[in-house]
């Protein structure tokens, strides 16, 4: 038996993993959400949104990514993955992603041809979206400059390509690397860690998303596991997952603090019994 089954569940409500399904909207996302989808729709050009660690952006880059998958908008996402790229490489990735065939590395060929497919877009209607999830990887003055040169393409409506980066707040930072660029940022936006109220009607969302006909935590195991959190999502699921493993290993039916203290202190957040 499964701790899911124990606790009458379909599956594991706190995996850290981007799911859609286990989105929770609460104001400051919704926030985020129509600030974004506003800049878009009015071909703004640039919208950045950082947080930190375990703080929710890549959800809610997903999120977005679900909701834009219209007859709107023709969206794409890319993820950086280390900090080693290069404009080049970027300008090869875009034309792929708006379904071109790079078959050139010159940069003024494949700049000829991204604008070619970004009026072609646009003349079907749509809006050209990039979405740039861990933003904070980009750490070059080059590649802002590429970025700022790409959102000289435009159209009367407005822009011709829209980007959205997502990242640690030191992407803010690194935007500064490129003045001119940093000026052009049409929406800006910092997610924090919930608060106590959130949390409880955070973890409440996933037990429901994922089969709970119950709250197993009792209100005390709830407070312990917003205060050693700091209301950040991904903390949140780790404490919430392993506690429930926890519960499941002691056939408990109800998760207390003490059942949250044993577990906090296997996961080295705490030393001592409190």
């Amino acid at each position: 038996m499964s701790y899911e089954s124990f606790y009458g569940m379909k599956e594991t409500p706190f995996f850290n993993i981007p799911d859609e399904r286990y989105f929770f909207s609460y104001p400051q996302n919704e926030r985020a959400i129509f600030k974004i989808i506003h800049a878009l729709k009015r071909r703004m050009g640039l919208s950045v949104v950082t947080a930190g660690i375990g703080t929710g952006k890549t959800m809610l880059s997903r999120k977005i990514l679900e909701m834009l998958n219209n007859e709107f908008f023709e969206t794409s996402l890319i993820v950086m993955v280390h900090n080693q790229v290069d404009p080049l490489w970027f300008l090869r990735k875009l034309v792929v992603q708006f379904g071109g065939d790079p078959a050139t590395t010159d940069k003024m060929s494949l700049l000829n041809l991204l604008y070619k497919q970004l009026m072609s877009v646009s003349a079907r209607g749509k809006i050209p979206v990039v979405m740039v999830d861990e933003a904070n990887m980009i750490q070059n003055k080059e590649f802002f400059e590429e970025i700022r040169g790409l959102l000289n393409f435009e159209h009367k409506t407005g822009k011709l390509i829209n980007f959205v980066f997502f990242g640690l707040p030191e992407l803010r930072e690194n935007l500064r690397m490129d003045m001119p660029l940093t000026q052009r940022i049409a929406t800006a936006i910092e997610l924090r860690p919930m608060d106590e109220k959130t949390t409880i009607q955070y973890m409440r969302h996933r037990l429901i998303v994922a089969g709970a006909k119950r709250m197993m935590f009792d209100q005390d195991s709830i407070l312990m596991i917003y205060k050693y959190s700091g209301g950040i999502p991904r903390l949140i699921n780790t404490i919430a997952d392993n506690a429930l493993l926890e519960g499941f290993i002691e056939k408990s039916e109800v998760i207390t603090n003490r059942i949250i203290n044993n577990t906090l202190i296997d996961l080295g957040m705490i030393t001592t019994a409190r």
